[in-house]
């Protein structure tokens, strides 16, 4: 094989002469297996009289990647840049490799330089949406997902990726209609699917949704998320084809990851038959097995706890502030404990906007704790919370002067919120903790958090956490907290919602005692229940487990608040 330099020498010739078509191939020859040659480089573009790459080169680029060496890609389309620096479809593909490298930062100005010279570049459009999703700039990337669309309106990746920007910002029907044309375009795309049936549920279309998981199953049957999702909607009876599904399903996972799913779904399953030492068999394992996946350590939540005791041991005063539009409403305690129902009554109310669980309060209030040693915040970090929190929160709301956040882990947060938002109402739910016992561990969380739920005495030390915590701030904020029961409500449903509007400085409206018929996206594992409006047996399903499940239940007794 000649010497890369005599190769080179010959190139030079044949350009000379003017074939060019030559030339170029031994340039690229050289680039093959020296792909930073600065001589090949300068010759190959000075063949190209458009300024753009050639193909061919790009090509090699791109096989190299879709065989998995990204890295190397890269590096080699980075070479060719200064060389081509007006060639859109290069751009594209650097800003694709860096996608692919997980460097969104880096993605963006290559996307951004395609799409300037080739607005109807669906890929470059793409491949910024994916960008700028990863660096959460939500509305932007739903702007470059719809701009890829229009120039290709079958990419069912961005139909995809479009539906869940709009489901996270609360637009289901929206979402619904981008998760069903992702479905429609790709039928073997199982994540659109899976993301269309899930959202027709949090819309309250039960039966869409569960007819979604049930054609994702038929063409995928071991997918457990869609089987665990399934079985959540469907009512399960003795000789039923779907237990027979779901068994086949269990003995084709074995010991593999999705055993953990199916068991949650078989518990369901043995408690709608009335089977419940299966049902509690069921779940122990499928908690177990949730809990060696994610780990949880105790000690670490009993050390956060204190902390947060230590840092507002002595509150400092509340911020005098204007009165902040939207005022929050604060829905917290324990999750399973009936938050869901709370803010699902509250929605009922013209001047309410029901935001949901909200990730805000924990960003804004979490970094109070840093400080060493611990010590109560000042007002200028008081005031950093109020702004971050109403910067979030208004974009939900709407027009509507008030909003919830329904969080139930803002108990944390009191401190804050009562100090940095003093014109917000906190509403404590409380329930028979044997109920939220038992909730907590027959269910399996979307999220990898609330790591405590998946064991018995995990459960009953967060429990006891939690009431001392609630505890300690109704001493240092007497008369700020309204509790509400649970138990109280369902009892009597018309004077407890009376108290709770009152809490919240809002006058009596009788559509908060038809909160079923609130037409609203729900995002929690409640979201079924609350649409069946009010009952009396789920305080008491724990009952039939007490035998089964003793040390769940072992010590917790009921507190209800008036």
């Amino acid at each position: 094989m000649p010497s890369a330099a005599e190769t080179l020498r010959r190139a030079a010739k044949l350009a000379k002469a003017g074939r060019t078509s030559e030339a170029a191939a031994l340039y690229r020859e050289v680039l093959a297996r020296y792909p930073a040659n600065r001589r090949a480089q300068e010759g190959l573009a000075a063949l190209a009289s458009d300024g753009t790459a050639p193909p061919a080169l790009l090509s090699g680029v791109v096989q190299m990647a879709q065989a998995g060496r990204v890295a190397e890609a890269r590096r080699d389309a980075e070479a060719l840049q200064p060389l081509y620096p007006g060639d859109p479809a290069l751009a594209g593909l650097l800003g694709a490799l860096c996608v692919a490298a997980g460097e969104p930062a880096a993605a963006e100005p290559h996307c951004r330089r395609a799409l300037a010279a080739r607005p109807g570049d669906a890929d470059a459009a793409y491949n910024l949406g994916l960008a700028l999703q990863a660096q959460d700039r939500h509305d932007e990337a739903a702007s470059a997902y719809e701009q890829a669309l229009e120039a290709n309106p079958r990419l069912a990746e961005a139909w995809n990726n479009l539906g869940a920007l709009h489901r996270d910002r609360g637009r289901h029907a929206e979402a619904a209609a981008a998760f069903a044309r992702a479905a429609a375009l790709a039928p073997d795309n199982l994540d659109a699917r899976a993301n269309l049936g899930l959202c027709q549920r949090e819309l309250g279309e039960a039966q869409a949704a569960k007819e979604t998981f049930a054609a994702l199953l038929a063409r995928a049957p071991d997918h457990a998320p869609a089987r665990q999702d399934f079985a959540q909607l469907h009512r399960f009876s003795e000789g039923d084809p779907e237990l027979v599904a779901l068994e086949a399903h269990l003995a084709r996972a074995g010991e593999s990851a999705d055993r953990e799913r199916l068991l949650f779904a078989l518990g369901k399953a043995m408690d709608d038959l009335g089977r419940h030492a299966e049902a509690a068999e069921a779940w122990r394992e499928a908690n177990a097995r949730r809990k060696a996946a994610l780990g949880h350590d105790a000690a670490e939540d009993a050390a956060l706890f204190a902390r947060i005791r230590a840092v507002w041991d002595a509150p400092p005063a509340p911020l005098d502030a204007a009165l902040a539009r939207p005022r929050p409403i604060f829905v917290l305690g324990m999750p399973r404990s009936g938050t869901t129902l709370v803010e699902q009554i509250l929605a009922g109310h013209p001047q309410v906007a029901a935001c949901g669980e909200l990730p805000l309060l924990t960003d804004a209030a979490a970094p109070l704790l840093d400080p060493e040693p611990p010590a109560a915040p000042g007002p200028d970090a008081l005031r950093r919370v109020r702004e971050t929190y109403l910067a979030g929160l208004a974009p939900l709301a709407g027009d509507r002067p008030v909003a919830t956040d329904k969080m139930p882990l803002n108990f944390r947060w009191i401190g804050a919120i009562l100090t940095a938002l003093p014109e917000a109402a906190v509403i404590h739910v409380q329930r028979d903790p044997r109920a939220v016992a038992f909730s907590l561990f027959r269910h399996r969380f979307a999220s990898d958090g609330n790591r405590y739920a998946y064991d018995a005495d995990d459960i009953r030390r967060y429990l006891s956490l939690h009431d001392a915590l609630m505890a300690f701030w109704e001493a240092r904020f007497p008369q700020r907290i309204h509790r509400l029961s649970y138990k109280g409500l369902v009892e009597d449903q018309e004077a407890v919602t009376r108290r709770l509007l009152a809490a919240c400085g809002l006058p009596w409206h009788s559509a908060c005692l038809d909160f079923h018929r609130t037409e609203r996206a729900i995002a929690t594992a409640s979201g079924q229940q609350v649409r069946r409006g009010l009952y009396r047996g789920s305080d008491g399903a724990w009952r039939a487990y007490a035998p089964h499940l003793p040390q769940l239940f072992e010590g917790l007794a009921p507190a209800d608040a008036p």
